[in-house]
């Protein structure tokens, strides 16, 4: 996906991609859209140069990972690209391309949590389900899968604080156990033991409210 810088004139806008400069004659964005509807690929540079930053942010706030964020964020783009002639232009090209990066982000978190469940690691497949529900906002009250997620975030929420923020920087930031025991000035083994305390006490909690619910 080429890289793109945009300005804005009059009657026009300039892309430049890497060292090459192009013009590209438009009175509104709404032209720039129809444009790329039209198959106009430096209309579509145009297009990405515009909501690339916004899409980047929305996907890093939810995978915290950088690496699996950018490439979640590319392929945002490249579904646009392949889906912009079918838009219809009914809600904001803004909100379409954020609602493709949403269904990304939950799709992510589903595969995530599928290959975690199948090395039997529940709770980390728990959080995956968690964290995809919070990007897609309407899971199905009273499924097995809204119970548990329930009682996920009951026990993470009855956990001490630093307990808690530990478990919010390793499952939600991405952050590595290296990096938070360089900052927190600990060793990283002693980190881990931390988070497989934590992991077990949550274990026990989740059983006991399924058990109970």
């Amino acid at each position: 996906m080429p890289r793109a810088n945009a300005r804005r004139d009059s009657g026009s806008f300039e892309i430049t991609v890497g060292s090459r400069l192009t013009v590209i004659q438009a009175d509104s964005f709404s032209e720039i859209v129809q444009s790329a509807k039209l198959g106009n690929a430096q209309a579509f540079e145009v297009i990405v140069r515009e909501y690339q930053h916004e899409v980047r942010l929305f996907v890093r706030r939810h995978l915290g990972h950088v690496a699996a964020a950018d490439d979640v964020a590319q392929e945002v783009f490249l579904q646009v690209y392949r889906g912009i002639g079918g838009y219809s232009g009914a809600g904001s090209l803004r909100s379409w391309i954020l609602g493709i990066a949403r269904n990304l982000v939950v799709t992510y978190f589903r595969r995530e949590a599928r290959h975690l469940r199948a090395r039997q690691l529940d709770l980390e497949a728990d959080v995956a389900e968690w964290r995809g529900a919070a990007a897609e906002k309407n899971t199905v009250p009273g499924d097995s899968t809204d119970q548990d997620l329930q009682a996920l975030q009951s026990c993470v929420s009855e956990l001490e604080a630093r307990q808690r923020e530990l478990i919010e920087r390793f499952y939600f930031h991405g952050e590595s156990a290296e990096a938070i025991a360089e900052q927190s000035g600990r060793k990283a083994g002693a980190v881990r033991m931390a988070l497989l305390r934590i992991r077990n006490a949550l274990g026990k909690c989740i059983r006991k409210k399924r058990s109970n619910s």
